[in-house]
């Protein structure tokens, strides 16, 4: 065609055919990163959410053999041969909460999801000393911080000496016990949850963009489709013009 010639309504459609084929182009490759991005925050907030609830779990049978270990010291129950094994159950899952602890914070650190982090360096916990009205560190601490602590006071626990009366009234068994139950359960379940609503809004946002640019892109080449029906309808009007007698 000769643009000189065509009429202004070709041109108009012409145009506008084109920059639908851009738009949609550009949707597309919009819908593509956003797409890929998603899937990386959705991998994200589902690797923290299994290396918190894992975390969680082990908390959980620290404090178990926390109190076989108390139960025995304070005589309430009599010290056998299996003490051995739960002495090295308690070293070994003491030693997972070190391993998990460092998993947690790689993943937060690599996250570009604010929330994420926010939730899991939040200083929300209290370790209340034994029998004294003041906190270990003179107020709340982070749950890292709180781990660490606690992870010391369950591998001493693991590693004591031949004679297990020494375990009668110590404080860092206590500590452990009381602050793991009151503190550290509580809390990390409730970041388990929170980390959980996190995700769910993460799709919810997802899936509400990647609606709209879709709907968009339908929009975009139906626009397409109609101008060139409309174009098709001017170029027969004209020919049938033409060749009118």
């Amino acid at each position: 065609f000769d643009r000189r010639t065509m009429r202004p309504v070709t041109k108009l459609t012409i145009f506008i055919v084109y920059l639908a084929m851009i738009i949609v182009l550009v949707l597309a490759s919009m819908e593509y990163i956003f797409s890929n991005r998603s899937i990386v925050q959705m991998q994200d907030g589902a690797m923290v959410i299994n290396t918190a609830s894992n975390r969680l779990l082990n908390f959980m049978i620290c404090w178990e053999y926390m109190l076989i270990f108390y139960t025995r010291a304070n005589g309430l129950r009599p010290w056998n041969s299996g003490l051995i094994a739960f002495r090295q159950t308690l070293e070994t899952h003491a030693l997972q909460l070190m391993s998990q602890d460092e998993d947690l914070q790689n993943r937060l650190q690599s996250s570009s999801n604010q929330d994420l982090i926010d939730n899991f360096f939040l200083k929300n916990y209290s370790l209340w000393l034994p029998e004294q009205d003041v906190t270990f560190s003179g107020g709340p601490v982070d749950t890292f911080i709180a781990s660490r602590v606690l992870e010391n006071k369950y591998l001493k626990a693991a590693r004591w000496a031949d004679d297990p009366t020494i375990l009668n009234g110590d404080e860092d068994l206590l500590f452990g016990i009381n602050n793991t139950c009151n503190e550290v359960l509580i809390n990390s379940e409730q970041q388990v949850k929170v980390t959980e609503k996190i995700v769910a809004d993460i799709i919810s946002k997802n899936k509400t963009l990647v609606a709209i640019l879709l709907a968009l892109e339908t929009i975009a080449v139906s626009s397409v489709v109609l101008f060139l029906l409309l174009l098709i309808r001017v170029i027969l009007q004209s020919y049938s013009k033409l060749f009118t007698v």
